[in-house]
């Protein structure tokens, strides 16, 4: 098993420093209890579009946890477009019938309303040290252990369906490998709430379809950790020509700086 899973996934694993990302589908539960077939097409569905992103982005499959992915990226800019790609890759998927619409118990994600339905997956990204790593004798896959570890399946926990959770150092990370590409400059700075949903906006792919907006938590208080930390939410706002978010504050915020970086 573990020859086969290895020579699967060959992407190495990343020693030093690592972006660290927990993926998490949204009312799993309810979902197997209902629909027990057809979750198991489902999900299936949901870990070949995760894996398909994983391997364009450079990623590391640790393991599934549950309904849900552990991936760690060597750079942080990799970490942002997975997830940033995999949540518009789900969006777009065509599900089956019985985990789409109002049967499934399941709303979509704020400011569309008719933005598609289906399994809604939240994510978490922290970026640090592990403190400890080995490779797992049944898998044959690095794992890792420590407080980044804790934290990342932590700052998931804070997101929704459909977003995407990042820390504050996660975000500095980035702000850092975007100097160092642009000027060979890498040096400390302080990360407040403006330069935060700066650097996320200018670091977030956008495409024709949609864009993604930024919310900024500030003194977060996360399960076990003994400093409370601020987070950054990305989400997923309609921009398409339906109509439904004509109006909406946050989508006509959010096209003037789509219109900004795309000039």
């Amino acid at each position: 098993m573990s020859s086969w899973f290895s020579r699967k996934y060959a992407q190495p694993a990343p020693t030093g420093s690592i972006a660290c990302v927990f993926t998490d589908i949204i009312d799993s539960t309810s979902l197997w209890s209902s629909f027990p077939s057809t979750m198991c097409l489902a999900l299936k569905q949901h870990d070949k579009l995760l894996r398909a992103c994983l391997k364009r982005h450079h990623g590391y499959e640790i393991k599934t946890t549950g309904d849900g992915f552990h991936v760690v990226f060597a750079r942080a800019s990799d970490a942002l477009n997975f997830c940033l790609e995999g949540q518009m890759e789900l969006q777009n998927a065509v599900w089956p019938r019985e985990v789409v619409g109002e049967g499934s118990g399941i709303d979509v994600a704020p400011s569309c309303k008719n933005q598609k339905r289906g399994l809604l997956v939240r994510m978490g990204i922290h970026f640090g040290n592990a403190s400890y790593h080995e490779v797992n004798p049944v898998t044959g896959r690095t794992d890792y252990y420590g407080t980044t570890i804790n934290t990342s399946a932590r700052v998931c926990g804070h997101a929704n369906g459909a977003e995407i959770a990042v820390s504050e150092k996660f975000i500095q990370q980035l702000w850092f490998e975007r100097r160092k590409w642009l000027e060979g400059d890498k040096h400390e700075i302080a990360i407040d709430e403006e330069l935060s949903k700066l650097v996320l906006r200018e670091c977030v792919r956008v495409d024709g379809k949609g864009f993604f907006a930024i919310e900024s938590r500030r003194d977060v208080r996360l399960k076990g950790l003994p400093e409370k930390l601020c987070l950054s939410l990305i989400r997923s706002v309609c921009i398409s020509e339906c109509g439904c978010c004509a109006g909406n504050p946050m989508a006509d915020d959010f096209m003037k700086v789509r219109a900004m970086l795309t000039m």
